[in-house]
């Protein structure tokens, strides 16, 4: 696996979906916007996104961390939500969140891991390195 010309952006890009995760499941449960009923398709999605997106950055040999932490983020964010007063602990929130990492996982492990190196490839096809 080649170097990635601009990790910090991918990492950036990468830090700022964790945190719009993280806000949105930190905010007030009146200030979510969420049609009844699909919230556990946007937790499996969430999290699905987040494994794919990171196992874009890094080797194959870190997916089992990236999952692992991945888990220990959505067990946390369950547990800040059980401790306020509009939201709650929601054991199929988690579950939901299990599925979108496995799913993540299973994609990144055999069809889009490494995907920065093909899209910097492609975003940077005829710039020649300076060093």
């Amino acid at each position: 696996m080649q170097p990635l010309r601009v990790p910090l952006l991918w990492l950036a890009l990468g830090w700022g979906m964790v945190t719009v995760a993280c806000l949105g499941s930190l905010l007030p449960g009146r200030q979510v916007p969420m049609l009844a009923g699909y919230d556990k398709f946007y937790h499996a999605g969430t999290y699905l996104l987040l494994m794919v997106w990171f196992s874009g950055i890094y080797r194959r040999q870190r997916y089992p961390i990236i999952a692992f932490a991945l888990a220990v983020l959505g067990l946390a964010l369950e547990f800040a939500q059980g401790l306020m007063v509009s939201r709650y602990f929601d054991t199929y929130d988690l579950i939901a969140n299990l599925i979108g990492i496995a799913a993540g996982f299973v994609l990144a492990w055999t069809l889009v891991g490494g995907w920065c190196q093909v899209a910097e490839r492609l975003l940077f096809h005829g710039v020649r390195d300076k060093s």
